[in-house]
C-alpha cells in the first residue's frame, strides 16, 4: 500500500485531460490521483484541490458540516474537515471509466495528496471488500455439478401455469366481461398458453425491429440523480436487476452518458409487490416523435 500511495503522490495533476488508471476527474477540470481507502466510511478532497478547481473556474458549492470532525487517515495522520462538496467524478478503473454524479465529499484541511474513495463510493460500485473476504472465508459454495447439463432453464410446470389462467379466464367473467363470450376467450387463452409466462425465463428474444429514435438538436444527455428507496424497493430492484443480467436482459454500463430512473411500482392490492417501470420522459421530451401510419378499419 505504501508504494501505491507513493505512486500515486508522483503523478502530476492535470487540467482538463482525461484520467489514466488510478486518477479522478473532478468536475470534468481537473484530474487527480486517487485511492480506494476501504476503512473510511466517507470520500474526501484534499483543500488543495478544491482551491485549484475554484481558481480554474469551477463552480462548486461548499457547505458546512454540523461540527468539526477529526478523522483518521492513512499512515495514523489526523484529518481535520470543516466543509464538504458535491462533484461529479469520472473515474478511471482497469475495467474502464465509472462516471458518477454528485457525489458527497467532505474536505480535509490537512495537506493530504490523495483523493479518498471511502466505503461508501465502493460500495455504491458494487464493491464490498468486507462482504467479498466473508465469503471467501466461508470457502466456495456447495454445489451439485451434473455432468449433462444442458443449459435449459426451468420451465414453471404446465398444470400451474394452466390454473393461473383458470382464475384469470373467471376473474375477467366477474368482472364484467360478457358471459355469451367467456367460452370463446377460454378457447383463444388457452390456444396460447404456450405464450404465458409465471416467472422471468431465459426465453430467447422477440423477432421484432428494434425501435429506433431520432434525437432533437443541441440535446443534452441526461442522467437521472441518485433516488432514495424504500428498504421493500430497494431489495426489489436488486434481485430483479440481477435476474435480468443473469438472463441476458440487460447489461451493466457505467459509461452510458444516458440514465433514467428506475421506478418500481407497487401490484394492486400488493403493496410489498412491485414491477418494475422506467420513467422515459425526460428521454421522450428529447426525441423527435416518430410518425406511425395506422389503417382505418370500418
Amino acid at each position: 500500500m505504501k508504494e501505491i500511495r507513493e505512486a500515486a503522490r508522483g503523478r502530476v495533476k492535470r487540467i482538463g485531460e482525461a484520467p489514466a488508471p488510478g486518477e479522478v476527474l473532478a468536475n470534468n477540470l481537473l484530474t487527480i490521483p486517487y485511492l480506494a481507502d476501504t476503512g473510511s466510511d466517507d470520500t474526501y478532497i484534499p483543500r488543495q484541490y478544491l482551491d485549484e478547481l475554484e481558481g480554474i473556474g469551477a463552480t462548486v458549492k461548499v457547505l458546512t458540516l454540523p461540527s468539526v470532525e477529526v478523522k483518521n487517515a492513512a499512515g495514523g495522520n489526523k484529518v481535520v474537515c470543516r466543509e464538504a462538496v458535491t462533484l461529479d467524478l469520472l473515474l478511471q478503473t482497469a475495467a474502464g471509466q465509472v462516471h458518477l454524479s454528485e457525489v458527497y465529499c467532505k474536505v480535509m484541511e490537512d495537506p493530504e495528496e490523495d483523493f479518498i474513495l471511502g466505503n461508501d463510493l465502493l460500495k455504491a460500485l458494487g464493491i464490498d471488500v468486507n462482504d467479498q473476504l466473508s465469503q471467501l472465508a466461508a470457502g466456495p459454495p456447495a454445489a451439485d455439478v451434473d455432468p449433462f447439463d444442458l443449459g435449459v432453464p426451468e420451465v414453471v410446470p404446465p398444470s400451474e401455469i394452466h390454473a393461473k389462467l383458470e382464475d384469470m379466464v373467471a376473474a375477467a367473467g366477474d368482472n364484467g366481461f360478457d358471459k355469451e363470450y367467456l367460452l370463446s376467450l377460454r378457447e383463444v387463452v388457452f390456444e396460447y398458453e404456450d405464450v404465458f409466462r409465471i416467472d422471468l425465463l431465459a426465453d430467447p428474444p422477440a423477432d421484432v425491429e428494434p425501435l429506433r429514435i431520432t434525437l432533437r438538436a443541441d440535446v443534452k444527455p441526461f442522467r437521472a440523480r441518485p433516488r432514495r428507496y424504500s428498504p421493500a424497493q430497494s431489495t426489489f430492484l436488486r434481485e430483479h436487476v440481477r435476474l435480468l443480467e443473469k438472463m441476458g436482459f440487460v447489461r451493466r454500463n457505467n459509461m452510458s452518458l444516458w440514465a433514467c430512473a428506475a421506478v418500481p411500482v407497487p401490484k394492486a392490492n400488493k403493496p410489498n409487490e412491485f414491477r418494475l417501470t422506467i420513467d422515459y420522459r425526460p428521454v421522450n421530451a428529447a426525441t423527435i416523435p416518430t410518425a406511425v401510419v395506422f389503417r382505418n378499419y370500418h
